[in-house]
């Protein structure tokens, strides 16, 4: 039975990492509890999103810190981050996707919210004056928005690729022509590859899973390459490729995990 509640699991986990919507509503949620969000923003299944957050946020943050330090400035860096820059910064992406309101009430918010993060951005001129001007932080936050987004998309791709995972045809796989030399896709993607898995094992004892059984379990999970399963999961639907070769990637998946089920089941049966 406990290997039928492990499927279960698996499948909260595919749709966590592969449904944007889900991403957003989770996204939301965390803001919500960080005081950023008003109340009246749709609530987000808790559950779901204890599989989300893990991947989303590490790397979302990571890149935006390698590239704040960029600055040369600890005051700002420190100041940025006290004044919760990051957590505004995924609010307006957000209420970009935002379809509970109107045009006008999205039009509202986002002036609100890029009001915050230029009144965030002002500060850390002000309270660190000596050191850089609001021109040298308001080019760079441009720059990381822009850059954050292209390295992540590109690592998590590149992953899936190199690891076989998924078929990409002639996709060009950097479209914003980034400087993939100066990137580091291992230390980009590491954070989030042990959150999840951190996660994958939190969910393996409240099933009060045998340690014996738990670490059999993580064994398949790595073994079946999981974590690059998931990403892989988060792009079948996005790629600019061919109706054939989209069918082959999702049957690939698929296949995946089953045999990732199986080795599952396999664990509780031997021990």
């Amino acid at each position: 039975m406990k290997g039928v509640y492990f499927v279960i699991l698996f499948y909260l986990f595919k749709v966590a990492i592969s449904d944007e919507d889900l991403k957003v509503a989770c996204i939301t949620q965390y803001l919500k509890e960080q005081g950023r969000l008003d109340e009246d923003f749709p609530e987000s299944n808790k559950n779901e999103c204890a599989l989300v957050l893990p991947i989303v946020f590490p790397i979302l943050k990571d890149r935006f810190a390698t590239k704040m330090s960029e600055i040369k400035s600890e005051c700002v860096s420190t100041q940025l981050k006290t004044d919760g820059l990051v957590d505004y910064l995924m609010k307006e992406e957000i209420i970009k996707n935002l379809t509970e309101f109107s045009a006008q009430e999205v039009t509202k918010k986002l002036d609100d919210t890029r009001q915050i993060i230029r009144n965030i951005l002002e500060n850390a001129a002000e309270v660190c004056g000596s050191e850089i001007t609001y021109e040298d932080i308001h080019d760079k936050y441009l720059l990381i928005m822009n850059e954050t987004k292209a390295i992540a998309m590109y690592c998590m791709l590149t992953l899936v690729i190199d690891t076989g995972i998924i078929d990409v045809g002639n996709l060009e796989i950097n479209p914003s022509n980034i400087d993939t030399t100066k990137i580091e896709c291992e230390s980009v993607l590491n954070a989030a590859r042990i959150n999840v898995a951190r996660v994958v094992k939190k969910e393996f004892k409240n099933q009060n899973m045998p340690q014996c059984t738990m670490n059999c379990a993580m064994r398949v999970y790595r073994r079946n390459k999981m974590f690059e399963n998931s990403i892989a999961m988060a792009f079948s639907e996005k790629l600019d490729i061919s109706p054939e070769i989209n069918e082959r990637n999702k049957e690939n998946i698929q296949a995946r995990i089953e045999f990732f089920s199986k080795g599952i089941i396999r664990c509780f049966l031997k021990n």
